[in-house]
């Protein structure tokens, strides 16, 4: 069930898929030494746009005791600099949209990160809103400009 979870996430992004189930994109790590699990996707999600690799996707969660922490990484080619005010927006298929602001810390390598396992301010999660809905395009502000890249 736990990898389900996360591969109803990847799954939400995908437009196609090649793996006949879960196991084919979930790997489970875990450190004896600081006790903590890793459930992460085996690979990046590489989306083109243009014929060239633009944007890349990693969805990971740390568990340690009882607590959980669940990650989407973004990385975009070509980027620049991303902070913590840029925005994030995704647009489902069914024409609604959810806003965020990156929520990793300022850097010049086209690097965001959303903490998609805390409730946002209606209640739900980020990963509850992937999880029912289907991307179609994926926008991240960058300082100077944005990146978007459509899943269909």
């Amino acid at each position: 069930m736990k990898n389900t979870l996360l591969c109803l996430l990847i799954l939400s992004f995908s437009f196609s898929i090649s793996a006949q189930n879960c196991t084919d994109w979930i790997e489970n790590k875990y450190d004896d030494v600081s006790g903590i699990t890793i459930k992460s996707m085996k690979d990046r999600l590489y989306i083109n746009k243009d014929g060239q690799q633009k944007v890349s996707l990693f969805i990971a969660q740390k568990i340690e005791d009882s607590e959980k922490e669940m990650v989407l990484t973004i990385d975009i080619k070509d980027g620049g600099c991303i902070n913590n005010q840029n925005g994030i927006i995704f647009l489902f298929t069914d024409g609604t949209r959810l806003k965020e602001l990156n929520h990793g810390s300022d850097n010049c390598a086209g690097f965001a990160m959303l903490n998609i396992g805390i409730p946002i301010y209606d209640g739900n999660t980020i990963k509850s809103y992937l999880m029912q809905k289907k991307v179609k395009t994926l926008r991240i502000y960058t300082n100077d400009t944005f990146v978007q890249v459509d899943f269909t």
